[in-house]
């Protein structure tokens, strides 16, 4: 950082390019056309998530006991969705929305649960994705 703080500024930017300076540090290696494209999002596959490695976490966290006794979401309705949504209809905006809201209560308001360990727990003891290694 101290040593990048001493580049002069006129040096740092290229014009309103981003990262101007690492795009014409790395013009002899990469292909101008890549270094300079607009930039592109990408897509999270939620869905294929919901449908694959955490289905069953996600059913027994909206279906399971303290979901239930939380009265926050229709049963039936989470249990519709999550056979919707393995059947192909992709619901995965909504069940993640209820997943993350029901997860969040878990390790912040449910007071048995010490933060992360009890979701870590469910997970095998490892993050699959859904929290920090």
């Amino acid at each position: 950082m101290s040593w990048a703080a001493t580049i002069p500024e006129d040096q740092r930017f290229n014009g309103d390019e981003p990262k101007g300076l690492l795009k014409t540090a790395m013009e002899p290696f990469l292909p101008r056309d890549l270094l300079y494209r607009p930039k592109m999002g990408f897509a999270v596959p939620i869905d294929l998530w919901l449908r694959g490695e955490i289905k069953g976490f996600a059913r027994d966290t909206l279906l399971g006991r303290a979901a239930r006794e939380r009265g926050l979401f229709r049963q039936e309705e989470v249990e519709s969705m999550l056979d919707r949504h393995a059947r192909g209809e992709n619901l995965a905006p909504r069940l993640w929305a209820l997943l993350m809201l029901e997860l969040w209560f878990e390790m912040w308001i449910d007071p048995a649960n010490p933060p992360l360990g009890a979701v870590a727990g469910r997970l095998g003891g490892r993050p699959a994705g859904l929290l920090p290694a």
